[in-house]
């Protein structure tokens, strides 16, 4: 076999992919210095398995460098896990899982991405896990998650953000849980909750907020819990965590009052 510049290799094999069990998948090797276009995929299959029969994709070594390249769901349609680690990519686009129409989980923590463009989900109603931990994100587009009506994590800790639109989370009508701690943030924007009504865990710790209104957490009946911790608040209004009827466990520790 000769490969270009952008090499990279499924080693096949049945692993642990997500949150389920083991799956057939394909563990990448790949060696792209140059940040090339990725658009083959080497490798053999075990004896009894085609491209169909891959449901999970893992990293093994190797970075894919700039965008998520869109080969692997086109080779790979039924593709249920990705789990991507430290694989370089700083950026997904429109392309990169539109062909994943089964997926239903996604960890690309550590990278490097800093950019996701405004439809990079919208063939991928399936998701109920996104891990984006430890990436480059200073901000999201507007509605990026809209069409992700059955996503109950959402991760987004350990980015460097600047701003978060308002409507960023909107169609996140199922979510659950959602990691924002270690993020830059400086104020809560009661808008970005507006569409989470069944958010039940919110954890926003070791960010730089220093005060909050009344109104930062309408709509949020059914949050259990609220970490507040780390950050530079110095006083809170009476009414600000009224409606919180649910709430079980708050955590304002190591702030200024």
């Amino acid at each position: 076999i000769s490969y270009s510049n952008a090499q990279v290799i499924c080693e096949f094999g049945i692993r642990f992919v997500g949150g389920g069990g083991a799956v057939y998948s394909c563990g990448i090797s790949a060696n792209n210095p140059n940040g090339s276009e990725i658009t083959e995929i080497h490798g053999f299959h075990l004896e009894g398995y085609t491209d169909a029969d891959v449901l999970g994709v893992v990293r093994v070594n190797g970075s894919l460098g700039t965008a998520f390249p869109p080969v692997f769901c086109q080779r790979f349609p039924n593709i249920q896990a990705f789990g991507l680690f430290n694989t370089g990519i700083t950026e997904i686009t429109d392309a990169s899982f539109s062909g994943c129409n089964s997926v239903n989980y996604l960890s690309i923590l550590t990278n490097r991405i800093s950019s996701i463009s405004q439809n990079a989900f919208v063939n991928n109603q399936n998701l109920t896990y996104i891990d984006l931990d430890s990436n480059q994100l200073t901000t999201l587009p507007e509605n990026v998650f809209a069409s992700l009506g059955n996503l109950a994590t959402l991760d987004l800790r350990n980015n460097p953000f600047e701003n978060i639109p308002a409507g960023a989370f909107n169609g996140l009508g199922a979510l659950s849980t959602l990691f924002l701690q270690n993020s830059r943030l400086t104020a809560i924007n009661p808008a970005w909750f507006a569409a989470t009504p069944n958010l039940i865990s919110l954890y926003l710790y070791n960010n730089n907020i220093s005060e909050f209104n009344a109104a930062a957490f309408t709509g949020l009946s059914n949050l259990q819990t609220l970490d507040m911790g780390g950050n530079n608040i110095s006083g809170i209004n009476e009414n600000s965590f009224v409606g919180l009827e649910n709430l079980s466990y708050l955590s304002l520790n190591d702030n200024f009052f």
